[in-house]
C-alpha cells in the first residue's frame, strides 16, 4: 500500500440538513452537542446554526485561525453571517449555549509526518503529513498514543491537558492523528496524537554501527539535518527492491532505505524492516 494511500481526512461539512449537522457527544450526553455549519443569523446575544438558536455567553470560548495558520483567540465581534463553525453547546433551561466556537471547518486526519518546520528553538510549528497537508501544530496539545483505540473523539477539541515534553516525537517519520479546524486554506490543529510504538521513514544510510566482531547493530540515517540511530536485531527482515532478501552484511554507507521500525519504551527505534530504494 503506497504511503498517500494511508491518508485519512474527515472533515465536517456545512450541510443542508440540521439533524445531519448535529452530532451528540461521544458518551451520548444529550445535552450536549456538536453543531456544525455556516452561520445564518446574528444577535445580540447568540447566533442561528441550521436553524438552532444558540447563546453566546461570557465564558464562551471562541478561537480562528491567524494568517500563519495557527489558533487565535476571537471575539463574539468576530464572527459574521456566513462563516463556517464548528460549535460545541450545551442545554441549560431548555436554551442551546455554547461553551466553544471554533471559526471554520472541523478536520481529523491519520497519516504519517513527512516534513516539518520548526522555530528558532527547535520547536514544530508546522508538520506536513503525508506529502498532502501541512498543518500547524504550534499550539497544539500533543499527547502519546500506543494505538488509535479512543482517538477521534470531538471531545479532544475541548481537552486542555497534554505533555509538552512529548513534541520531541514530532518529527518525520512518526504516526500522528490529529484534529482541528481549517479555516481558508489553513489548517490549525487542537490536538496532536502521536501513536508512539509506530516509526516510517525513508533516508540514506550515513554510518554502519557494529559490535567488536563487526557484526551489524543498526546503522545512522539523516533527514533534513537531523539523524537518527537505527538498531536492528536477529528479527529485523532486510529487502531489496523487489521484495527480495537482502543480506544484513550487504547495507553499506550511501543506501537509501526505506525503515519500517518501532519505538520502545527507552525511546530506542529498532528497525522491523529495511528496504532499500532507487537512489
Amino acid at each position: 500500500m503506497r504511503r498517500k494511500q494511508l491518508f485519512i481526512l474527515a472533515v465536517v461539512l456545512t450541510l443542508g440538513i440540521a439533524g445531519s449537522a448535529i452530532q451528540a457527544e461521544p458518551a451520548g450526553d444529550p445535552n450536549q452537542a456538536w453543531i456544525n455549519g455556516a452561520i445564518q443569523v446574528i444577535g445580540v446575544e447568540g447566533f442561528v446554526l441550521q436553524g438552532v438558536p444558540i447563546g453566546v455567553v461570557e465564558e464562551t470560548v471562541i478561537k480562528g485561525i491567524d494568517a500563519m495558520g495557527a489558533p487565535v483567540d476571537l471575539t463574539f465581534g468576530d464572527l459574521l453571517p456566513g462563516q463556517v463553525v464548528h460549535v460545541h453547546s450545551i442545554l441549560l433551561a431548555g436554551n442551546a449555549i455554547a461553551t466553544h466556537v471554533f471559526r471554520g471547518t472541523h478536520f481529523h486526519l491519520f497519516g504519517i509526518v513527512t516534513d516539518m518546520t520548526t522555530d528558532d528553538e527547535g520547536n514544530p510549528v508546522t508538520l506536513e503529513v503525508n506529502d498532502l497537508i501541512w498543518i500547524n501544530v504550534e499550539s497544539a496539545r500533543v499527547r502519546g498514543k500506543q494505538n488509535l483505540n479512543g482517538d477521534g473523539k470531538m471531545g479532544n477539541m475541548l481537552e486542555e491537558d497534554g505533555n509538552a515534553d512529548l513534541r520531541d516525537l514530532l518529527h518525520p517519520g512518526t504516526t500522528i492523528v490529529a484534529g482541528g479546524v481549517a479555516d481558508g486554506g489553513l489548517f490549525a490543529a487542537h490536538f496532536v496524537h502521536v501513536l508512539v510504538g509506530d516509526f516510517h521513514i525513508v533516508a540514506r544510510v550515513e554510518e554502519l554501527l557494529t559490535d567488536g566482531s563487526g557484526n551489524l547493530m543498526g546503522f545512522v540515517i539523516t533527514k533534513r539535518d537531523r539523524s537518527y540511530a537505527i538498531l536492528v536485531n536477529g528479527d529485523t527482515v532486510f529487502l531489496r527492491k523487489g521484495n527480495r532478501p537482502m543480506d544484513p552484511a550487504d547495507l553499506t554507507a550511501g543506501m537509501k532505505v526505506k525503515v519500517d521500525a518501532l519505538i520502545t519504551d527507552d525511546e530506542t527505534i529498532l528497525a522491523l524492516v529495511v528496504k532499500t530504494k532507487k537512489k
